[in-house]
Order: structure tokens, then sequence, then C-alpha cells
């Protein structure tokens, strides 16, 4: 199971100056979730974030929208294809 989003913008649902609700998309990192028997005991690929936000035990890289899919083929034992710029988050 594969759980994200395209963008964030959670944390700026409304205009600080004109009150009205914010319907832009904005750079606000999304979460991705991967859960499965299978990820069991597995990390993210790539570098540790300090920030303290996720757990120390788990190692994250800055991933992009691009990376999701070939996850998801990776996940289903599946190679993805040349033409896709991504890469597995999962290592």
């Amino acid at each position: 199971l594969i759980v994200t989003a395209d963008h964030g913008n959670c944390e700026q649902m409304f205009d600080p100056v004109t009150s009205a609700p914010h319907t832009a998309h904005t750079t606000y990192d999304v979460p991705l979730y991967v859960v499965g028997e299978a990820f069991k005991g597995k990390s993210l690929r790539g570098d540790f974030d300090p920030a303290g936000w996720f757990d120390p035990a788990v190692r994250m890289r800055r991933g992009r929208l691009a990376d999701v899919l070939p996850t998801a083929l990776g996940m289903m034992g599946l190679t993805p294809p040349a033409e896709m710029t991504g890469r597995s988050l999962i290592v």
C-alpha cells in the first residue's frame, strides 16, 4: 500500500492577508507511506532527515513525484521502463 499526494497545501489553507481560501499548489513536502509485510524493516533510501519529524530509525531521501511509480512497480516486482526518470525509494 502506498499513500501519498502530488502536492502539499494543508499547511496553508487560507491566504494570511485576505483570509480567502488558498487553492494553489505549494512547495511543502508531502509524506510517502509504504505499508506491507514485505517491507517490514526496510527503509527509504537516502539521507537522514535531522529535523526530527520522522522516526530516526527510518532513513529518507528527498523524493519527487516521478519516484512514486518506480516505487510501486518495484513493489510489484516489475522493472520500470527506461523512459521513467524516477527511481524506487525502497532500499
